[in-house]
Parts: C-alpha cells; sequence; structure tokens
C-alpha cells in the first residue's frame, strides 16, 4: 500500500464482510453526486409529531418553512435493535434510539401538491 503523506506502508487487517440472503433484503445501492453509495436499509424515517415550524416565508418564487418533529421508524428491520450491531455502528443506534424522543429540524418547500423537502 502506498500513502501520499508517508510512503510505503505494510499491509492493514481489514474486515470483509459477506452479505447472507436475509442481509441482500436491506441492501441498497443508488447514485449520488460521487457516484454510486451503498448502505444498509434498516426502516423508514415517519413524522411521529410536530413539535413546532416557523411561519412560512417566501423567497423568491417560492415558500419555504422550517419544520421541528419527532420520528418514528417504519419498518424496522430486526437485527437494526441488537446490541451488538447498535455498538459496532453508532448511527443505527442513534437514530433507533431517538425514535419519538429527538427533534429533527427539516426546511420545507410549499409546491402544488403541498409542503415538500426539496430536492426529495
Amino acid at each position: 500500500m502506498l500513502d501520499a503523506l508517508r510512503g510505503p506502508t505494510p499491509p492493514q487487517s481489514v474486515k470483509r464482510y459477506d452479505l447472507t440472503a436475509d442481509g441482500r433484503r436491506y441492501f441498497r445501492q443508488r447514485a449520488d453526486t460521487l457516484g454510486q453509495t451503498v448502505s444498509f436499509c434498516y426502516g423508514e424515517k415517519t413524522v411521529d409529531s410536530i413539535v413546532k415550524w416557523t411561519e412560512p416565508a417566501t423567497a423568491g418564487a417560492t415558500t419555504q418553512t422550517e419544520v421541528t418533529y419527532t420520528y418514528k421508524i417504519a419498518n424496522l428491520a430486526p437485527w437494526a435493535t441488537r446490541v451488538d450491531i447498535q455498538r459496532q455502528f453508532g448511527d443505527v443506534r442513534v437514530i433507533v434510539n431517538g425514535m419519538s424522543k429527538s427533534n429533527e429540524i427539516v426546511g420545507l418547500q410549499l409546491i402544488n401538491q403541498g409542503w415538500e423537502v426539496p430536492g426529495q
């Protein structure tokens, strides 16, 4: 291996995973600005409650607001609640443990069909 700052480095151990048939059900590949992104989909955030929102304001040709909300996770994968998984993947732990407790903030834009998250 060659490190641009330090020169040659010895080989390093890495973890390699093979997906099981069950794992493939949750594996997602999608295009983004840097090429392909891969991840595991362990559920979908859905709004649990609206905490507050800002007064809608018009900026140019769009009307926008900012909403603070709590969330639930629909279709939560059973493995996402496992302690060993949450220990290894802190982002899963934070999101799963934040259900209906953590406030999230999102900007919304008014379109003909109602409010939407821009770019979604």
